[in-house]
């Protein structure tokens, strides 16, 4: 099957800070008011010390993804990175089939005495794998368009998970009912300035959401 991707007026060059904009890790903040959260937290019967560590933990992901989500271009730009990557490919495949003529006949050697096999060999598989690659570029360029240019709820479906892990950890040590647990681990965010609904029943039907999309995720 051959794909034509849609060519650019001229192939833009990706640099190493753009590169790495698009990628994770770095430095996590776990920090939080200690004081504050604990009084969100009054009256529960719970290791305050054990979920001081674990919210801290849990926390500075939340953090550093909520930072990286906020980062990512949107789904139009990246639309274009891939219509970029797709003719970075096809620039590849056109320069090493039309090599000139002194590059092509000292690269048969070359590649004779690096790998044992003639350049041809070599440069059928090559291009075999660069095909299948810009066509599943442009495969996930299909999956994408659909949500060129809506808005989605990241950051909301970020925090719903932050509500699950810390309703659960509360409800697994020492708080009885899971409405209650999701109750307090609402109060918790508020406390951090993290936007959580007060209507128990809300944050509880939250907890349910995410750990039920929490469930569809690990069974694809």
């Amino acid at each position: 099957m051959t794909i034509k991707a849609k060519r650019a007026q001229a192939l833009r060059k990706m640099d190493h800070k753009e590169a790495a904009s698009y990628g994770t890790g770095g430095w996590e903040d776990d920090s939080f008011p200690v004081d504050t959260v604990r009084h969100a937290l009054t009256g529960a019967a719970i290791d305050l010390a054990a979920f001081d560590r674990f919210f801290g933990s849990r926390l500075a992901r939340y953090r550093a993804t909520l930072e990286w989500q906020q980062e990512q271009p949107p789904t139009a730009k990246e639309l274009e990175l891939l219509a970029e990557a797709c003719e970075a490919i096809e620039q590849v495949r056109t320069r090493l089939a039309h090599l000139p003529p002194a590059s092509k006949s000292h690269i048969q050697t070359v590649t004779w005495k690096r790998r044992k096999e003639h350049f041809q060999d070599f440069m059928r598989r090559l291009d075999v794998d660069l095909e299948e690659a810009r066509t599943l570029l442009w495969l996930t360029e299909r999956e994408l368009e659909p949500s060129a240019g809506k808005t989605g709820r990241k950051s909301a479906t970020l925090r719903d998970f932050l509500l699950h892990d810390v309703a659960r950890w509360l409800n697994g040590n020492g708080v009885s009912g899971k409405t209650v647990a999701s109750e307090l681990a609402a109060a918790v965010l508020r406390a951090l300035g993290i936007d959580a609904p007060e209507d128990p029943k809300e944050a509880a039907r939250l907890v349910r959401a995410a750990e039920k999309q929490m469930e569809e995720i690990d069974g694809n």
